[in-house]
């Protein structure tokens, strides 16, 4: 078929192919669109939908882009031993703490308050 002097390939018609594309090499319609040779992002979803072919939403195609090295915020990875020991002490710890003294201040005894849990000694 030829669309606007440009010859349309035959994947182009192939669902498989264009789910194998979309979910399987996690690529995007841009993409897809430039292997099938320059093909219109716009076209290439809408063909997608009339072949039962499930798009990306735009939260769904960000997923992995932003992680790790790929995060503008990367800092090497590296995390100080401090900075561990406070999380694992904050995810499961002071939970557990907070529920053994029946989310009561241990200072002045109130109960309907945001609860602090304080370390025996001190992180520095």
């Amino acid at each position: 078929m030829i669309y606007a002097n440009k010859t349309i390939p035959d994947k182009f018609y192939d669902a498989e192919y264009l789910r194998k594309l979309h979910w399987d090499e996690n690529k995007t319609c841009e993409e897809i669109g430039d292997i099938l040779g320059g093909i219109c992002p716009g076209t290439v979803r809408r063909q997608m939908n009339r072949l039962g072919v499930r798009t990306k939403n735009s939260s769904e195609s960000k997923i992995g882009l932003m992680t790790g090295e790929k995060h503008p915020n990367w800092k090497g990875g590296i995390s100080t031993l401090d900075a561990l020991l406070r999380e694992y002490f904050n995810t499961n710890i002071a939970p557990k703490v907070a529920k053994r003294d029946n989310y009561t201040c241990q200072c002045c005894g109130a109960t309907h308050t945001v609860l602090h849990v304080h370390h025996i000694k001190w992180f520095s």
